[in-house]
């Protein structure tokens, strides 16, 4: 979002994701070795890369738009490492909301 309230919502990912979901299931139950194997493998990677380029093209664009519209561009340096540690605690004191920390976190890492 900038300044003046102009949104770039980032693109839809989950149909892409949940297919490369389905194709890792569909890997973990093949042989070692065996030629349907690999042939999963290459298609999981095809579809990770997918998901890849639909994001950095995202970020291309984006930029773009941002460069050409603004004279100025100031950009946050997050520190996304630190954002996205473990809420998973330890067994004195243990943790608080660990699944929604792990959405969160996998959100985070997402967008980049």
């Amino acid at each position: 979002m900038t300044s003046d309230r102009l949104v770039f919502p980032a693109p839809d990912t989950r149909t892409p994701k949940a297919r490369a979901r389905r194709c890792q299931m569909q890997l973990a139950r093949q042989k070692c070795g065996s030629r349907t194997r690999e042939r999963r493998r290459h298609r999981l990677a095809r579809m990770t890369r997918r998901v890849a380029k639909k994001r950095q093209d995202w970020r291309h664009k984006t930029c773009r738009a941002l460069a050409g519209k603004a004279g100025m561009v100031a950009i946050e340096d997050l520190n996304t490492a630190g954002m996205t540690g473990s809420a998973k605690g330890t067994p004195e004191a243990p943790g608080r909301n660990v699944r929604q920390n792990a959405g969160l976190n996998r959100l985070i890492l997402e967008i980049g």
